[in-house]
């Protein structure tokens, strides 16, 4: 479900409410986040952020997620 979208901060707000397979915690509030980079190495690329926020009941032991990386 889409909780926040904000064009002038570039960034979105988004939270799971079920997912295939089960989930090990109820919830999770997750946020994207973009930065235009201006100059160096990597200018005109963008600089992205995701963080998550979890529910108390999540596993610390539990596998970790596996995120793929890609450029736009």
């Amino acid at each position: 479900m889409l909780t926040y979208h904000q064009n002038l901060d570039h960034f979105i707000t988004f939270s799971v409410i079920n997912a295939e397979p089960d989930l090990p915690y109820s919830s999770v509030v997750n946020t994207v986040r973009c930065w235009a980079v201006t100059s160096g190495e990597f200018e005109d690329c963008a600089f992205v952020r995701w963080t998550s926020k979890f529910s108390s009941d999540a596993d610390l032991g539990m596998p970790p997620i596996q995120l793929t990386s890609f450029a736009l």
